[in-house]
């Protein structure tokens, strides 16, 4: 008989992350306990999981932040309400692959966001310095994002960090897919077309500008 003891160090944190992400599934703190794992793993402070469908307004299913303001409910209502989600061409490499459900891993510094607006209304302002991504264009035609988010003053994901993710990557957005799916019906949108939870609500300031931002029509670029 063999026996191995399963690795120390960042390997290890990653393997933890991947379980504990899986172990979630379903339940309603799956957020903020998946985010305490990867910030273990990946150091990301932030993360946030939203879905664009051509015609109408992206859709996040959840976020959270771990030791930093949680602003990440802020950060996607500007980028919904004002329309900079029609003008971000940060996932069209995502969209250009030849075949659905085709997962590709992007990195973003705050100083490569698509626009001037975009990354001083959503990425200055809110001290983020980049996004670590993992996204697929679904069955129905939408995008699902799976962000991570690196706050200042830390300049960014390093390169052992991005081999990690790389390897974790497929298997976080296939539980972040089952826990949609898992998702009572209580507002906004699923994968599927019917509606899916979010773990916190907007700000009420936020939720006041929604009646205007639905008059606007679009096709959704990020």
């Amino acid at each position: 008989m063999q026996s191995w003891a399963l690795s120390d160090g960042p390997t290890h944190l990653t393997q933890r992350a991947m379980a504990a992400t899986i172990g979630a599934i379903g339940c309603p703190h799956f957020a903020a306990t998946t985010l305490s794992h990867l910030r273990a793993a990946f150091g990301a402070s932030s993360w946030s999981v939203y879905q664009l469908h051509a015609g109408c307004e992206p859709a996040m299913h959840f976020s959270a932040s771990a030791e930093v303001p949680d602003t990440t409910a802020a950060c996607f209502a500007i980028y919904r309400d004002d329309g900079l989600y029609r003008r971000d061409s940060s996932f069209d490499a995502v969209r250009a692959l030849p075949q659905l459900e085709t997962a590709l891993m992007l990195r973003m510094h705050a100083d490569e966001a698509p626009s001037a607006v975009h990354r001083e209304a959503i990425y200055r302002r809110h001290g983020l310095a980049e996004r670590l991504s993992v996204a697929c264009c679904e069955k129905d035609g939408s995008l699902l994002a799976v962000n991570l988010y690196c706050h200042e003053p830390a300049n960014g994901f390093g390169g052992a960090v991005l081999e990690r993710f790389a390897g974790a990557a497929p298997a976080l957005l296939a539980a972040v897919r089952r826990h949609i799916l898992w998702q009572p019906s209580q507002g906004g949108r699923r994968s599927g077309g019917s509606s899916c939870s979010v773990e916190h609500p907007l700000p009420a300031a936020h939720r006041a500008r929604t009646g205007r931002s639905r008059a606007l029509a679009g096709r959704a670029d990020l």
